[in-house]
């Protein structure tokens, strides 16, 4: 994100709507000529596939319009690069034991 001021993180807050399904543990991509969702692989069983591309423009256009009227709402959080790595190193040892005992 430092190299490339292009790149926008946000996270939306969990609190709204969620479901059995997880959706919310579904992470979006897109440089409007291609996009994908990414799910969290911890939640996959054998049945999932972990990336579904998108590569319809006109199918990539309207997700990207609602993730856009998503940032408009008090449950969407923009993250800068140095919100992230203050976060990182505020916690860093225990991403790290996470991280290690997967």
């Amino acid at each position: 994100m430092y190299k490339n001021p292009l790149i926008d993180i946000y996270l939306m807050s969990q609190q709204e709507n969620v479901n059995d399904i997880n959706y919310y543990k579904l992470s979006y991509y897109s440089n409007q000529k291609i996009a994908y969702f990414k799910k969290n692989k911890y939640l996959l069983n054998k049945y999932h596939l972990p990336i579904y591309f998108l590569k319809n423009s006109l199918l990539i256009q309207k997700f990207d319009m609602l993730f856009s009227k998503f940032k408009q709402t008090n449950f969407v959080h923009k993250y800068t690069a140095e919100k992230i790595e203050n976060l990182y190193l505020a916690n860093k040892s225990l991403l790290h034991r996470i991280m290690e005992n997967k």
